[in-house]
């Protein structure tokens, strides 16, 4: 056994990531082209086999079933992929082009370090709450990450739509309405955030058992540090698209840094829960790091000096909205009229403020 798994299971895993990344490129140029319609069928084919595959082979199957369902998610993407890395392959009619290799090296080689510190940044936590305060409290905290996996899935989806968009803005370099588009994605997620904080209490009743309800507060700070990365990520695109990776990487470090340096001074005076608060500041760090970095792009023609495509003054506030809404939530964990009346106060408002910027258009 290697990395306490199956012989057979560490084979499909290294086959997986050869052909896995051909579904991403086939999906990243399909949105770069509006073509949406066939990744649409796509996703649904996969996320409907990904699902049925697995429960299938799990019913019948023998011997250790969790080996069974590993294998079955892992034959199912292969099997899923294959078919992209083919259509790929034959519609490039090259397996090698040396431009495009050493490209895609020297492109991603600067970048190592910023995906590195990113694993860090996402898994340190749990790591060093099971290190510092035992398995269960990481599995309590664990609980609470599981609802921000659903926000960090739904950002890099919008974004995936977004970027495309962007980047012709920035081709073009008509900066002037990325702003207004950046805005109304911040307060589409930070209305997504806000819900999932104001129903925190319910979701985690039917995600766990009762010994893992106290998660229910480290949520909050999970989930609006989660909201925070948008801030990242619309700086990180703009980084990509200058070729400033080095740029990217200092700053997912800088935050890497010290997010195991305040773990490692909090969680023995505070526990877990202190790993959720020093999260939040880590990728308000973050993201302010990498706005200030963007700011600083020039153009090897000098036709981009000094840039400030966001406006992060009015972006903080819309953060600073979220984060004191969710504030609020989470007081009224105890009160469940309260809480809900406070956040159909908001979607109704969200909705006028929504109806109003359309038929104002």
């Amino acid at each position: 056994m290697m990395m306490g798994l199956p012989e057979q299971v560490v084979v499909l895993m290294f086959i997986s990531f050869i052909f896995q990344p051909s579904f991403e490129y086939w999906s990243a140029r399909s949105r770069y082209e509006y073509r949406y319609k066939g990744l649409l069928v796509a996703t649904i084919i996969y996320s409907v086999i990904s699902i049925i595959i697995p429960v299938v082979a799990v019913l019948n199957g023998n011997g250790n079933l969790g080996t069974v369902k590993i294998q079955a998610n892992l034959m199912t993407v292969i099997a899923f992929s294959l078919v992209f890395y083919i259509y790929i392959y034959f519609k490039g009619k090259h397996f090698y082009v040396k431009e495009y290799w050493k490209y895609a090296f020297w492109f991603n080689l600067p970048l190592l370090p910023n995906y590195l510190s990113n694993i860090i940044l996402g898994q340190s936590d749990r790591i060093m709450i099971g290190s510092y305060c035992g398995e269960e409290a990481a599995g309590i905290y664990s609980v609470a990450c599981y609802l921000q996996t659903g926000v960090t899935v739904i950002i890099g989806a919008v974004n995936s739509a977004f970027v495309p968009w962007l980047y012709e803005r920035l081709e073009s370099q008509s900066y002037g309405t990325i702003q207004k588009q950046a805005e109304q994605l911040l307060a589409m997620l930070g209305f997504l955030t806000f819900g999932i904080v104001s129903c925190a209490p319910e979701l985690i009743k039917i995600m766990a058992p009762e010994k893992y309800y106290e998660a229910v507060w480290a949520v909050p700070p999970v989930v609006v540090g989660t909201y925070l990365t948008v801030m990242y990520t619309l700086c990180a695109n703009v980084e990509i698209f200058y070729e400033k990776r080095v740029f990217m990487s200092c700053a997912t470090m800088i935050a890497a840094g010290m997010n195991i340096l305040l773990n490692y001074l909090l969680i023995p005076a505070f526990g877990y829960i202190a790993c959720a608060y020093t999260t939040v500041f880590c990728y308000l760090v973050y993201g302010i790091a990498h706005y200030e970095f963007m700011c600083k792009i020039r153009t090897a023609d000098g036709s981009v000096s000094d840039l400030h495509i966001y406006d992060m003054h009015r972006n903080i506030v819309i953060y600073a909205v979220v984060a004191v809404l969710s504030t609020g939530q989470m007081l009224l964990y105890q009160t469940i009229v309260w809480r809900y009346a406070l956040l159909i106060c908001v979607l109704v408002i969200a909705v006028i403020k929504g109806g109003k910027k359309y038929y104002a258009k």
